[in-house]
This record gives structure tokens, C-alpha cells and sequence, in this order.
């Protein structure tokens, strides 16, 4: 008699301005999975914490400081894939993180000047394919808290030693360079990397079927 087939559930967890419904279209590709799109709760009343299923097997998919609000759940995940991920967004060193520093400052100073036209030029950096919500319930505090965890926040890879990741990172990415993929690397010695020429930071938004090919090739966490 076979053996009953592993149940498989996948989370998908955005990062900073983002919210859940810019996972759209790796609903579509997912859907024989019917995967959790996890929400930080930019917005009032769209906030969504894991429910995390105690049958089967658990994938956590996560895009830049998404990762580190995944960092409570680590234990929980059996196959992590990091996409356009960091240790620690402005580098090991003062010089290296000389331009994202003065970057942070200038989101800082526009959030409190104008929230909704830094979120709609972030959204078109990122190629986020759908507009952050437009309405007045924006949690403004939830926000600027988080955009001060991108300023300071440095990963705890403890819980992630033994942990089989994939990373998927775009070579043209302007907010989050190259560099930090490759010592996310360094320091996670059972993850693999994958460099995806002519992609920006909003890999997975605009190369979402190839990052899925790339996760069903590159581990056994899902049937082919």
C-alpha cells in the first residue's frame, strides 16, 4: 500500500510597505497549494499572523525585510526561501552602507511628510504589481516602527544553521545590492544561491514563475 502523500503548506510573507494582495500572482501559480499570504497590517484590519499546520511540512517564501519578520517563526519552517534577503540592510561596514543610510533618512523624512507618495514611488521600485490600498487607515506608527527595524535590524541566522534555504536574488537590485545575497550565503552553510540576471528588487513580482521554477528544481520540499 503507498504511503499517504506529505501535506505541503506554503506562506508567503512580503516586506516593508508591501501588503498581502501583492502576492497575487504567486496565488495563481500556487493554487493546487492554497497558500497563506501573510499581511504585517500596513493597513487597518488586513493584519495576518501563520496559523502554522502541525501536519506536514512547512514553506516559508519571503521578500527583503520580510525575513526578518519571519525570524519568530523559524523553528516552524522546514524549507525557508529568501528573496532579495539581507543580514543587515546597510552591510558589515560604515563606508559600505554610506548611500542606504542617507536613503533610510530620506524615507524617514517623506513618510511624516507624505506617507501615500513614498509608499506609490516604493511600489514602483519594487514593481509591486498592484497600488498600496488607497484610504485614510494607513497605521502610520506600524510603518515608521518598521522602517526603523530596516535601519537597525541584523538577522539572528541561529535558528537557520541547519536549515535547508534557497536565496533568489535579482542582479540588477538597486535597494538591496548583490553583495548582501552573497554573505547571507556565507553565513547559511545549507542554503543554495541563485543569481537571476535582469531582475530588480521586485523579483518576485516580475520573474514569479521562474522563482517558482527555481524553488521546485532546486529542492524536494514539493513534487516536480
Amino acid at each position: 500500500m503507498p504511503l499517504p502523500a506529505v501535506r505541503r503548506n506554503i506562506y508567503l510573507q512580503h516586506g516593508w510597505g508591501l501588503h498581502a494582495a501583492t502576492w497575487q500572482p504567486w496565488v495563481l501559480l500556487l493554487k493546487a497549494y492554497s497558500p497563506a499570504c501573510l499581511d504585517r497590517g500596513y493597513w487597518a484590519g488586513h493584519a495576518h499572523k501563520p496559523l502554522f499546520n502541525k501536519a506536514g511540512r512547512n514553506l516559508m517564501i519571503c521578500h527583503s525585510l520580510g525575513l526578518h519578520f519571519c525570524q519568530p517563526w523559524f523553528s516552524k519552517i522546514d524549507f525557508l526561501v529568501i528573496i532579495s534577503g539581507f543580514i543587515h540592510f546597510h552591510g558589515s561596514g560604515v563606508q559600505e552602507g554610506r548611500f542606504s543610510r542617507r536613503h533610510i533618512k530620506r524615507m524617514g523624512q517623506r513618510l511624516a511628510d507624505n506617507p501615500l507618495a513614498l509608499l506609490a514611488d516604493f511600489y514602483r521600485d519594487c514593481a509591486a504589481p498592484l497600488p498600496p490600498p488607497v484610504d485614510d487607515r494607513l497605521n502610520i506608527k506600524l510603518i515608521k516602527a518598521d522602517l526603523e527595524l530596516l535601519d537597525k535590524s541584523e538577522l539572528d541566522v541561529r535558528e537557520l544553521i541547519q536549515k535547508p534555504c534557497l536565496i533568489l536574488h535579482g542582479a540588477e537590485d538597486r535597494i538591496v545590492p548583490e553583495v548582501r545575497a552573497h554573505a547571507l550565503h556565507e553565513l547559511l552553510p545549507m542554503s543554495r544561491l541563485r543569481i537571476i540576471q535582469g531582475a530588480g528588487h521586485g523579483l518576485p513580482f516580475t520573474h514569479s514563475a521562474e522563482c517558482w521554477r527555481m524553488i521546485m528544481a532546486e529542492n524536494n520540499f514539493l513534487p516536480s
